[in-house]
């Protein structure tokens, strides 16, 4: 009996350090489909700062995610973590079907930070009207560089994708990926292109 607690306490450190060590699983996988990779923003549960709303029509699926944070000048603060898997390597447009509700400024609540893989954080943003949803999506690369449209390159098999919030009061509802080469006739600098919004209505591809 006198060694029943050095064992308690020796047993609990083992299960802690069993636990560690088991293989942690990705509960966010989306897999790129004939050139295409579809993401339901709140397919991610809310992390600090991030919302989900369901305040404003227009959105796809259960809701939409909102940043409800301060104003964030950290991308690694409330970062939202996709693995994606691809099959068709290359460059890939990128929008996200967004909104922000500023009454007098578009410049104001219209951007997050987004990165790729190891690559650097960028800024990302649109200049969408007041109360609109649309596609309008940019990367700032540097003092008045800019990319638009923007593209990310996605190796084959998994890449990594993360969203970390900026200003609050922007809202994110779709995020898609489409190959340059594949998939052409689906993409338009249009943020209303009929093709992206009839792809917008389909289901997302999500693996857990």
């Amino acid at each position: 009996m006198k060694h029943l607690p050095f064992t308690m306490v020796s047993l609990s450190f083992l299960m802690l350090f069993l636990v560690a060590c088991q293989p942690k699983t990705e509960q966010h996988t989306f897999a790129e489909k004939e050139g295409i990779i579809r993401i339901e923003a709140e397919s991610h549960p809310p992390v600090s700062g991030w919302e989900l709303k369901t305040d404003n029509p227009g959105y796809s699926g259960k809701g939409y995610l909102e940043w409800t944070g301060e104003m964030n000048f950290d991308p690694d603060f409330g970062v939202l973590h996709f693995a994606l898997l691809v099959e068709n390597e290359g460059d890939y447009h990128f929008r996200i079907y967004n909104r922000h509700d500023h009454p007098h400024d578009y410049t104001e609540n219209n951007d997050i930070f987004t990165k790729t893989n190891d690559g650097d954080w960028l800024k990302t943003f649109s200049h969408l009207s007041y109360k609109e949803w649309g596609w309008d999506t940019r990367f700032e690369m540097g003092h008045l560089d800019f990319m638009d449209p923007p593209k990310v390159y996605l190796k084959k098999g998994r890449n990594d994708f993360y969203i970390g919030g900026r200003s609050p009061g922007f809202k994110m509802d779709q995020i898609h990926f489409f190959h340059s080469q594949m998939i052409a006739d689906h993409y338009d600098t249009n943020q209303d292109n009929p093709h992206v919004l009839a792809i917008n209505l389909k289901d997302s591809q999500h693996e857990d």
